[in-house]
């Protein structure tokens, strides 16, 4: 089969950003040549028109449909083929088993797919998955990751050798009229105090952990929102858990745990509403989530011994520590100085210009 020089496949999911990306490679992009695998046929997530807005996209549905003629046509005809995230078992054993593939192949990090390799693995599909991934990956044409970090963990980990590249995703603050909308954040009340805790259901977000260091805050005026609307494993047992968790703490009119999805703009909008986030994830993630939160002016919470820390003091942006909240009063917990958030702002903004966006994109596709 004749090979298309300009075609790429994305393999990836549906996420609140994933229109983002779509929307950018074909405004910016001839959107003819990239063709999207989601393997989820709900729409809602990343079209805007009835109509078909994504030229030739490709809906695998259920893994078996990755067998379907035209997907076969369309991944042998490509260039490229982009895995946004190597997650799922059916797409690693269906590529393992096709190792020609691989030299066209390139692996974009999102972060549970790389700090999976520090696991110890009870299921045999994961021990299977882990397996093959390490004899891949090696193998592939190039590793793409969003912070400078995972560069040498892929190396230590996964053993590639081969060529890095440095992206970052397409996020909704670059929308029409939501500079304005985030601008007018600093009129937010603060009669009661709106925290976020985590981005998901996962257990790498360490929750309880967090909820054990606001309890002592449990009589100021503060709201808890959680958002568990989706996770790896068995993810609705641990946002059950979560809840179950908080409410041992806080009165239920203190806590919100946010259990449906929302689109890139409703989770923008949702997020502008908040004072203080906390992400208490013990590895690279969530780095969406803290991009909008730093440009929406909150006071955002991480840990000090991940690559997204090193990622933001490179970037000089004002972060805290979450293990130094045992140690700080109320007052000092919310204090977040006026220039400080303005900073946060002008510096978000200015690095997720869409123009340096697609030029990222450009050195890759």
């Amino acid at each position: 089969m004749t090979e298309h020089k300009k075609l790429n496949i994305h393999m990836l999911g549906i996420s609140m950003y994933t229109k983002d990306l779509y929307e950018m490679l074909n405004i910016d992009f001839d959107g003819k040549n990239n063709i999207f695998a989601t393997g989820n046929t709900d729409r809602r997530f990343y079209s805007l028109r009835k109509e078909n807005f994504f030229s030739n996209p490709v809906e695998t549905g259920k893994p078996t449909h990755l067998f379907s003629p035209r997907f076969f046509c369309l991944l042998y005809a490509s260039n490229k083929v982009f895995f946004h995230g190597l997650f799922s078992f059916a797409r690693v054993v269906f590529f393992f088993f096709q190792p020609w593939l691989w030299k066209k192949c390139y692996w974009i990090v999102w972060g549970g797919d790389l700090y999976s390799a520090r696991k110890s693995p009870v299921r045999a599909a994961d021990k299977i998955k882990e397996w093959m991934k390490k004899q891949m990956i090696p193998r592939l044409a190039g590793v793409i990751t969003l912070t400078e970090g995972d560069q040498q963990l892929v190396k230590d980990w996964y053993g590639f050798s081969g060529k890095f590249y440095q992206t970052s995703y397409p996020i909704p603050l670059q929308s029409v009229g939501m500079k304005e909308r985030l601008a007018n954040r600093m009129n937010l009340k603060k009669e009661w105090i709106n925290i976020v805790i985590g981005n998901s259901a996962t257990v790498t977000n360490q929750h309880m952990e967090v909820l054990d260091k606001l309890s002592k805050f449990k009589d100021q005026n503060i709201h808890i929102y959680i958002p568990l609307a989706y996770g790896n494993g068995e993810w609705k047992a641990y946002s059950q858990k979560v809840c179950d968790y908080a409410y041992g703490i806080f009165s239920r009119d203190k806590v919100t745990p946010i259990i449906d999805r929302m689109s890139g703009e409703e989770y923008t909008e949702f997020m502008r509403k908040m004072h203080i986030a906390i992400y208490n994830n013990n590895r690279q993630q969530a780095m969406g989530n803290i991009a909008i939160m730093l440009a929406v002016g909150a006071k955002v919470y991480i840990r000090t011994d991940t690559t997204m820390w090193d990622h933001y003091q490179l970037l000089n942006q004002k972060l805290y520590d979450v293990m130094k909240i045992d140690g700080m009063s109320f007052e000092e917990f919310i204090d977040y100085p006026e220039e400080e958030y303005k900073y946060n702002f002008d510096v978000l903004y200015e690095r997720n210009d869409r123009q340096k966006i697609v030029a990222k994109w450009k050195n890759i596709l």
